[in-house]
């Protein structure tokens, strides 16, 4: 597992299934957005996440390949579709937490 926690900044949540008609449990959920710190990627290169599996007690998320990110600053374009949209994923991140 990666030990190295990553800043990922002006990101959104998305999915990239074209079945339309997935329940929220079932679909694949990712990051996509500005990483620094990443040991793959430059400062700023805009990745999509693997699946995000988990998350920790500390809003950490955790993606199906170990990665661990800190959510930074929300895209803009996002956050005026979903507003407060750190805090929902936050909130989500929590239950999807405590139901495991």
């Amino acid at each position: 597992m990666n030990n190295n926690v990553i800043r990922i900044e002006d990101w959104s949540i998305g999915t990239n299934d074209p079945n339309p008609y997935l329940s929220p449990e079932q679909m694949v959920l990712r990051l996509d957005g500005k990483v620094y710190g990443h040991p793959r990627f430059p400062d700023g290169d805009r990745v999509v996440t693997t699946r995000i599996v988990s998350s920790e007690e500390d809003g950490t998320v955790i993606t199906r390949s170990g990665s661990r990110y800190v959510l930074g600053e929300v895209a803009p374009d996002y956050e005026a579709i979903y507003p407060n949209a750190k805090e929902r994923t936050l909130e989500a991140l929590k239950k999807l937490r405590e139901r495991s």
